[in-house]
């Protein structure tokens, strides 16, 4: 039996929040923190456009508790998901031999406005607040330079913004939904300041006096403190919990008002076709009308006439006797064990090779082994690479690896919540998708076993985009998908994306279904697309609403394929039931 596909990785390491003796204390990088412990809904609209982040200015004197600010506010964020806190000192300017000989013997002002590069940090937040992913520099206040390495952060859903000139540049003013200004005694701040240079950034008790008194008060006198008549609040440095429920409950109030529910406006999206099917291919009563496998494929595509035609970006392999046999034993309830994995593998294999087809090809000039010359073709692809929906998307994984070896593979963890509306909880994608030069160049294969509303495919497509892939080097590779909504849906956002799918099923049904009042975590359940998996916070959430007590039962929302092919994941990794 085949092992069921590891859990992928965290979208970003988050840092911990008292990381103070390592040597990642040295750097910006401890700075930047990023929360991903809950499901990110969609961020985008049915036209595929992302929706802007919200994004949070906290600007304030050194050691006046900004960080502290941020660090509460995400506290008290616990059912927002995909928080940020971005560090202005990340973005420090690069300083020449000359600079770095005064930085090193505390002669150079890092308190100055002059002292950053807004241009950098305008470009990083302005990625950010359009959901695009981006490499954070990592500042050595050691070395006094940015590093070779860099954090990658995507997806938050609320960025915070801290530093002592956030709110100085009016550039960088225009990008922030709320300015923040966090006031304290300049006694306190130099306290703050003697322990945390002396004990994170390797300083003595006289150089962080002599900087204090030469460049720091100065500085914050004639140019931080200005910047407070920018601020939408001012926030005291210390017994601010009162502060922090406002600015929290403010957040939570522009989140809801921002928040998207696409599945259903999916289901129906006005291209889809609404003339119901007088019979399937797949159901008995027709199987017995098939005298042949031949007859059978001509059902298939009857079903397409009977429905309308799909969209010109899907590209539905032909329905000959060999492929409407391993479809036929797809749909076989009946089927089980080491006779369904061969099926999927065969099936996953037929799909994946077409479309490599709509891959790019060069001519290839070769030698016989009859010593002619011929010209024959390869792929004409730099970086290509296959990234898995989990779950169920991983069971075309090894297809794609026979048909490419040299494949690299990534993965998104998709699944929905109890409205049926899908959440983004991990992203796992090779470093090349990572950087925007190459991941502009970049090919992807898109892998699901099931395409019904298409929302999880939605959510895939719009996570490569924002990662700077092209949309028509986009292949979503799918086995079976439902004549309505999604790949209809899926063609109105994103018509460049070729969609390449075995068998097509004619209907889609919504239904509510009980379910056990019991936890569980994401990634720990073998469901596809449409079936649900949910948080501990979810599920207290639910019950507080809906009065339901722990161990009743709840309902939860289920878009299904008609006749269709039940949970697939579950069928493959044999994790339960047919």
């Amino acid at each position: 039996m085949a092992a069921a596909p590891p859990r992928a990785a965290p979208v970003a390491r988050p840092a911990a929040a008292g990381a103070g003796k390592g040597r990642e204390s040295m750097t910006t990088q401890a700075k930047n923190i990023v929360m991903t412990e809950a499901g990110r809904r969609a961020w985008y609209d049915a036209e595929g456009r992302p929706i802007d982040a919200y994004i949070v200015g906290i600007a304030g004197g050194s050691a006046s508790g900004k960080t502290s600010v941020a660090r509460a506010v995400i506290k008290s964020l616990p059912n927002v998901p995909w928080v940020a806190i971005v560090s202005q000192d990340s973005f420090y300017n690069s300083l020449t031999p000359e600079q770095s000989k005064l930085a090193h013997s505390n002669n150079f002002d890092f308190d100055h406005p002059d002292a950053f590069d807004y241009q950098i940090m305008k470009e990083c937040i302005e990625d950010l607040r359009h959901s695009r992913a981006v490499d954070i520099p990592v500042y050595s206040f050691v070395q006094h330079q940015r590093t070779a390495d860099t954090t990658y952060l995507y997806g938050a859903t609320v960025i915070l913004l801290e530093g002592l000139f956030v709110l100085h540049d009016p550039a960088i003013r225009e990008l922030l939904d709320l300015k923040i200004f966090v006031q304290a005694d300049s006694d306190l701040m130099l306290a703050r300041r003697l322990r945390r240079d002396i004990a994170e950034r390797g300083r003595d008790v006289n150089g962080v006096l002599d900087q204090y008194l030469r460049y720091v008060k100065p500085s914050y006198d004639n140019h931080v403190s200005q910047t407070s008549r920018h601020a939408d609040i001012i926030v005291p440095g210390q017994r601010n919990d009162v502060a922090i429920d406002v600015i929290s409950q403010h957040i939570k109030r522009q989140l809801n008002a921002r928040a998207m529910r696409l599945r259903t406006e999916l289901s129906r999206t006005p291209a889809t076709p609404r003339r119901e099917m007088k019979h399937s291919p797949f159901e008995a009563l027709s199987l017995t009308r098939c005298s042949s496998v031949e007859g059978f494929g001509a059902a298939q595509e009857n079903t397409m006439h009977e429905l309308g035609s799909l969209p010109p970006n899907v590209h539905l392999l032909p329905q000959k006797p060999q492929l409407t046999a391993l479809l036929t034993m797809m749909h076989d309830a009946s089927v089980s064990g080491e006779d369904f994995i061969f099926t999927i593998n065969r099936l996953a294999l037929l799909v994946v090779e077409a479309a490599i087809a709509h891959l790019p090809h060069r001519p290839k000039e070769i030698t016989l082994v009859s010593g002619k010359q011929h010209v024959g073709s390869e792929l004409a692809v730099e970086n290509i690479c296959s990234i898995s929906i989990l779950r169920s998307g991983a069971m075309l994984e090894p297809s794609a690896r026979r048909a490419i070896p040299a494949l690299q593979t990534g993965s998104l963890l998709i699944q929905s919540d109890r409205e049926g509306e899908p959440k983004l909880y991990t992203v796992d994608l090779p470093r090349f998708l990572r950087a925007r030069e190459s991941a502009t160049q970049a090919w992807v294969m898109l892998l699901d076993s099931q395409c019904g509303t298409g929302a999880a495919a939605f959510m895939g497509i719009r996570v490569l985009l924002d990662h700077g892939v092209q949309e028509q080097h986009i292949l979503f590779v799918v086995l079976l998908a439902s004549a309505k909504g999604g790949i209809h849906a899926l063609h109105r956002a994103f018509p460049r994306v070729k969609i390449v799918v075995a068998g097509i099923d004619p209907d889609l049904k919504k239904r509510r279904i009980k379910t056990p009042s019991t936890v569980v975590r994401a990634g720990r359940r073998g469901d596809d697309e449409d079936a649900s998996s949910d948080v501990e916070a979810e599920e207290e959430e639910a019950r507080r609403l809906g009065g339901v007590a722990e161990g009743e039962e709840q309902t939860r929302v289920c878009w299904s394929l008609e006749p269709g092919c039940g949970n697939m994941g579950d069928r493959y990794w044999g994790s339960g039931g047919k």
